[in-house]
């Protein structure tokens, strides 16, 4: 687990990531990224010093089902503030290569952008139940953008589907779905459930690896899998 200490208006943590991720926080701060941490240094225990981003979490103030996480303004505000990280970030793409920073699960060549890496609704920051900001960039790495929206489109839209049935719930998932994707701005990837699927079958992989297997998830993948053709 990581270890995270608030200490003012900052958070010190072990350092984690790519070399070049405190290069990255930097390059997007000076490109006018708002609502992310700012690299602030290295303090005396070497932990690095991040700026704190303000406002509640999934984590912290408010319940993983609460209706700020997942309604359709919810997803509509994710989907425009990792589309104006992915913009950004893609500027750095170049050096990110250059300096060796890769994504295990994606060759080089697909590389579009710097992907958060757990985009997801618990890495999200609301004010006033609005999303305001996002945090723990320490799996960030470069990669394609559809990869890095699968977790915001799983933990946001699809976590709500558990208990489906396709009377009921087929074109509403189908609706926000592409609502998501609209709000973007791109076209939904006929393969999105699929990837989704890919990126939490990994989840279960290295559970299994550390001897803890993730029934959960592994619960998810077969539900996504099941249903893929049903909401795209």
């Amino acid at each position: 687990m990581n270890h995270v200490v608030k200490t003012g208006d900052t958070v010190r943590r072990k350092v984690k990531g790519h070399p070049l991720l405190h290069s990255y926080l930097q390059f997007l701060e000076k490109a006018g990224m708002v609502g992310i941490p700012r690299f602030l240094g290295i303090d005396e225990q070497g932990r690095e010093i991040l700026s704190y981003v303000l406002g509640e979490t999934a984590e912290s103030g408010l319940d993983f089902d609460h209706p700020c996480l997942h309604s359709d303004q919810a997803i509509c505000d994710m989907a425009q503030f990792v589309r104006k990280l992915h913009d950004i970030s893609a500027d750095f793409l170049p050096t990110a290569i250059k300096g060796g920073w890769i994504n295990p699960q994606q060759s080089e060549e697909m590389y579009e952008t710097i992907c958060h890496g757990d985009a997801a609704i618990w890495n999200f920051a609301l004010i006033n139940e609005r999303i305001s900001g996002m945090f723990d960039f320490g799996q960030a790495c470069p990669g394609t953008r559809a990869w890095d929206l699968t977790l915001t489109l799983f933990s946001a839209v699809l976590t709500s589907c558990y208990d489906y049935e396709p009377s009921k719930h087929k074109e509403n998932t189908r609706r926000r779905i592409r609502l998501f994707f609209e709000a973007y701005g791109m076209k939904c990837p006929t393969d999105i459930i699929t990837q989704t699927a890919d990126r939490l079958q990994i989840w279960c992989n290295e559970a299994d690896e550390r001897g803890k297997p993730s029934v959960h998830y592994q619960n998810w993948v077969t539900h996504l899998r099941k249903h893929a053709n049903d909401w795209v």
